[in-house]
């Protein structure tokens, strides 16, 4: 568990050479927030290199979420692409899209309970890398049926990445800078319908429509 010099000193930590020190009257609280925080290491680091985690964590968080909105985007793109490759008539070609959106919303409410139980640091990275393998998995379909199935996990993973790291950047800034933060999230939130279809038609254009989920694995193993 990480404290800064200044919330260290509200709860009456110390170091006196090179021994961690506490305020006996304090004692009760500092044992409450490693408790509830599951920690048993304490750890303090300055305010400069506080400002760059919390930016790292931004950054991260909305290259995250840019990665699920822009792959809806170019997938859009490339639905005819996808229709005449697999033979398929527009109803039915219309499920890749559908399919995925069905299973996010049904994942989305299970983050709370699937958090409090696992994390929600593993929730996300397990979010990240089933979104990365189902969108290797979709470009590599043979069929429809194939695509339908890989697209559906690929929805359940992605909700995590949107949920979670909103929740994440609102843990990691305190109140004063949160709007701000919150602000640069929502630019990666849509910068998807911004150059998602741009990116989509260079995709189906110049490649072909695989491309619009291959893509997705090199930004997701970053």
């Amino acid at each position: 568990f990480f404290f800064t010099q200044k919330t260290a000193y509200e709860i009456g930590l110390s170091l006196v050479g090179s021994e961690l020190c506490i305020c006996d009257r304090f004692l009760p609280r500092l044992c409450s927030i490693l408790k509830a925080n599951k920690c048993d290491c304490i750890f303090f680091f300055s305010s400069d290199l506080k400002t760059l985690i919390k930016n790292y964590i931004l950054f991260f968080a909305c290259v995250a979420t840019a990665l699920v909105t822009v792959d809806l985007a170019c997938i859009s793109v490339a639905l005819p692409k996808m229709l005449g490759y697999f033979s398929a008539s527009k109803i039915e070609i219309a499920w890749v899209i559908t399919v995925y959106s069905i299973s996010t919303a049904i994942c989305i409410p299970l983050l709370g309970y699937l958090s409090e139980k696992i994390g929600r640091k593993k929730i996300y990275l397990i979010g990240i890398f089933g979104f990365s393998l189902f969108s290797a998995l979709s470009g590599l379909s043979q069929n429809l049926d194939q695509l339908l199935i890989f697209r559906t996990l690929q929805g359940a993973f992605s909700a995590p990445l949107v949920a979670s790291s909103q929740s994440i950047i609102i843990d990691a800034f305190p109140e004063k800078e949160r709007g701000k933060a919150l602000s640069w999230w929502t630019l990666g939130l849509l910068i998807g319908p911004l150059i998602g279809p741009t990116l989509g038609g260079y995709f189906t254009e110049y490649y072909n429509w695989r491309w619009v989920f291959l893509i997705n694995v090199p930004i997701g193993l970053i």
